[in-house]
């Protein structure tokens, strides 16, 4: 199993990491537990991994509510428009 020091070091060669403390946290119910341990300890800050053509984006803890909650938005108006609603 990688070690949260060895993926902080991944992350941080595509952004900046830093500890986050939970009350950054915006949801409408708890930070699962999990989570919180990430965000403490690796803390992806808005980081982005450029891939081949798929790049992959981890917003800061302050910002992960609302960057999921636009992607469900998306996939759900894409849905939508797919079944003519």
């Amino acid at each position: 199993m990688i070690t949260p020091e060895r993926a902080k070091e991944l992350l941080a060669a595509h952004g900046e990491v830093r500890p986050q403390p939970p009350t950054d946290w915006k949801g409408a119910f708890p930070l699962p537990a999990a989570a919180e341990r990430f965000y403490q300890e690796i803390g992806p800050a808005d980081v982005t991994i450029e891939a081949h053509g798929n790049p992959y984006f981890v917003p800061r803890l302050g910002a992960l509510w609302d960057f999921q909650a636009d992607i469900v938005g998306t996939a759900s108006r894409r849905a939508d428009r797919e079944l003519g609603r």
